[in-house]
């Protein structure tokens, strides 16, 4: 079973705990990105959620069994930043 799959913080420590206020609007936007992400031709896995860990910040979580070749996620070029999908937008000083 794989469980805290991707941390998407890079080790930022998040202070809410499971049942504060601050976690039901981490939960909410949550679930606002995925619906952002899926409506521009993001898949997840049903079998993973995104969640927010308190020592970590934001991630997959497994929610059910994960096969060993299933695919967790995956997002087409279009949304993904990086240096030269953003060069465009920002030029230089």
């Amino acid at each position: 079973r794989f469980s805290s799959l991707l941390n998407t913080q890079g080790g930022a420590r998040a202070k809410a705990s499971a049942s504060s206020p601050a976690s039901a609007a981490s939960q909410d936007k949550n679930a606002l990105f995925l619906d952002w992400f899926k409506s521009n031709g993001g898949y997840v896995n049903p079998s993973v959620e995104l969640k927010t860990f308190p020592l970590y910040g934001r991630g997959l979580s497994a929610a059910s069994d994960v096969g060993h070749m299933d695919t967790l996620f995956t997002a087409p070029a279009s949304i993904v930043l990086t240096a030269a999908s953003v060069a465009g937008l920002y030029p230089p000083p």
